[in-house]
């Protein structure tokens, strides 16, 4: 049986990044493999190295609630409305 070949074809400004980093066993799968601008690209590795989206997050999220002036209710309203806001606007692209 042949394998099927992810396409790795980018344009001259993008790169291919592994969402599970393959030095992390990530594999070369379509549900793995996101187009990325090369800045950006570079921008990640170079503020979370290796790290999954999911780690990056929990860190971020972790600072954020942990910040000395902070309102609890206030920063967990924000943090839900940026959920619905990031689903809704995926949900639309996908229409």
């Amino acid at each position: 049986m042949r394998k099927h070949r992810v396409s790795t074809k980018t344009s001259k400004h993008q790169s291919v990044h592994h969402v599970i980093p393959k030095s992390r066993s990530g594999k070369s799968t379509q549900a793995n493999l996101t187009k990325k601008d090369i800045d950006r690209h570079q921008a990640f590795h170079l503020l979370y190295g290796n790290s999954t989206p999911v780690e990056v997050i929990r860190e971020l999220l972790n600072e954020w609630f942990n910040m000395a002036d902070w309102d609890r209710d206030a920063r967990v309203q924000e943090f839900c409305d940026l959920v619905v806001s990031v689903t809704e606007s995926k949900e639309r692209m996908f229409r």
